[in-house]
């Protein structure tokens, strides 16, 4: 089918998360990415974006055939650990159905480009719009900058859309909390730690919802020693994109 598939880079073999990995079990990089590649595939075909709820570490250490497979990924910053289960971060940044269709259409166009049938400013596809619109910054103090363009939008407007049914927010202060909780369970913790404070929020009779649901995520996020408001701060998302995040 066309759908299976993955995305990889270039550099991937080489990257100092692979090195980290590789020292970590004693074995060369070649065998880390094959085994970081088999796992990949696993996310790919059993999860939407790389949360995969009730995992182990124990089945991932299996999976790859490697005993301390998912600590030397968690100590890499890899893989997220949660009492929900396990997150690969950022994976729907390279796959899932959003990120594949980038993909594509970035080889198309640049196809197109040197057969000399690039399309103009004024006259690019809708896909290499919305390539150059992306082209914005979300601000961390922690991380150095994090490019919008690097984000499933699709996935995140679906995930707040999620929420928003448990989390009714009248104010745009409330309904930006929620946006950038989202972002931040791709980014700073597991997803899992997410939907857990979304669910204990709908299922909590309170009139203010959105404090109650930020209250269970402060507490979550203390508990492995992150600060949420601070976290918070970090974000910034410009209007354009709040807007097309929380419009329906």
């Amino acid at each position: 089918m066309a759908g299976d598939w993955i995305k990889v880079e270039h550099e991937t073999p080489d990257k100092p998360e692979v090195v980290a990995i590789a020292a970590a079990l004693d074995i060369d990089q070649d065998a880390v990415f094959g085994k970081l590649m088999r796992l990949w595939m696993w996310a790919d075909q059993n999860t939407v974006d790389g949360y995969a709820p009730r995992v182990t570490k124990t089945f991932v250490d299996r999976y790859c055939h490697a005993p301390g497979m998912a600590v030397a990924m968690e100590e890499a910053g890899w893989l997220l650990v949660s009492d929900g289960g396990l997150t690969i971060p950022k994976f729907d940044r390279h796959n899932g159905k959003s990120a594949k269709h980038r993909a594509l259409t970035k080889n198309r166009m640049k196809t197109l480009r040197t057969n000399g049938y690039g399309p103009s400013v004024t006259n690019a596809s809708p896909d290499e719009e919305e390539e150059r619109e992306v082209f914005v910054d979300v601000k961390t103090k922690d991380a150095g900058v994090v490019a919008l363009k690097d984000f499933d939008w699709e996935s995140i407007r679906d995930d707040c859309r999620k929420a928003s049914q448990s989390i009714p927010c009248k104010l745009k202060q409330d309904a930006s909390i929620v946006v950038k909780a989202v972002v931040l369970s791709r980014t700073r913790f597991s997803q899992a730690w997410l939907w857990d404070s979304v669910e204990a929020t709908r299922l909590k009779d309170t009139p203010n919802k959105p404090r109650y649901f930020t209250g269970v995520l402060r507490a979550k996020c203390k508990e492995s020693g992150l600060n949420l408001n601070a976290l918070l701060k970090q974000i910034e998302i410009p209007d354009s994109y709040f807007r097309k995040t929380v419009t329906p």
